[in-house]
Formats: structure tokens, sequence, C-alpha cells
């Protein structure tokens, strides 16, 4: 277990597990051991110089496959359970998930304001060249073609907070 991390989140309002690993792999370079989004690593290193994240992502097992990025609950969306997503104020009933319609990259150490706005700006590239009907670019195989729109970029600082109290003493 990771004692702390930064956690990089892109919030959009379409499900993230159709596309998080090749618009991970666009943004950073990166891919996992299924090697999916390896065309978007591609056209990565063609367009950035050097490689800004170098090992400094954590790899997070999945089924026996680390891959760099995860979907992660969008704050303020909800999932009925049947693939359908609403916004809080939209959706009353007591079957309430979260939903996916996030990405996060996990980093071992902060990230400078230039790597930050890089990552945003790639997110929002990502998503323009998916929506302009070009998926297959970055991504050899999709399930959906619904359209990306990149709501937020965020950091997370997450970090263990360990408190020792002595309970019996001899």
């Amino acid at each position: 277990m990771n004692q702390e991390s930064w956690r990089f989140v892109v919030d959009t309002d379409t499900y993230s597990g159709n596309f998080e690993r090749p618009m991970c792999a666009y943004m950073t370079g990166k891919i996992g051991d299924c090697e999916v989004g390896s065309a978007a690593a591609e056209v990565f290193h063609e367009e950035v110089s050097g490689d800004p994240f170098e090992s400094r992502i954590i790899q997070n097992c999945e089924d026996g496959c680390y891959r760099p990025v995860q979907t992660w609950p969008t704050p303020g969306w909800f999932n009925n359970g049947l693939g359908k997503h609403y916004r809080e104020e939209e959706y009353h009933s007591q079957n309430r998930w979260p939903a996916h319609q996030s990405i996060l990259i996990e980093f071992d150490s902060p990230l400078t304001q230039e790597e930050i706005e890089l990552l945003c700006s790639r997110a929002k590239r990502f998503a323009e060249i998916w929506n302009d009907g070009d998926p297959e670019r970055f991504c050899e195989k999709f399930e959906s073609k619904d359209n990306i729109n990149v709501t937020q970029c965020r950091v997370i600082h997450s970090y263990v907070v360990e408190e020792e109290k002595v309970v019996f003493s001899v």
C-alpha cells in the first residue's frame, strides 16, 4: 500500500470504462499489461518531448493485469444499476450507485503546475479527437461511441495518517 499519492482525476459526463485506458495513454504515454491504448501512447511520444512522467505513475492491479489508470466515481452523478447515469438532483430513487464517469491516474510524487496543464490539455484534446469520429485512432476495440465531455480535472492528495495510543502498559 502506498502511504502517499497524488491522484489526477479527469471528470466527464460519459461512462469512462469505454475509454479510460486510451485516454490515459494519450495523456501520459503509459499503458498497462493489457496494452490497450498502445496507439495513443505512440501519439503521446510523437507529440511530447521526453517522458515527463517517467516511472512516477502507480500501476494498480485489476484481475491480475497492471494498469496505470482506473475508472473513478464522478461527484454529483449516480448510476441506477442498469447503466443509466443521472445527476444527483435528477434522480431520487434509493437504488443509487456511484457513476464511474471519471478516470484516475495515480502518481507517487506531486505534480508540477506544468504537468497538470499538460494532463488537462491532453485530456480535452483526446475528447475532441474522439468526438470528431476517430476513436479507432486511439483504441483498437471500443464498445461505445458516446461523446466525451471533459467537465473538470482535479488532484486528490491521498495519504495515510497513523495515530498510536498506548492502551495498556506494565
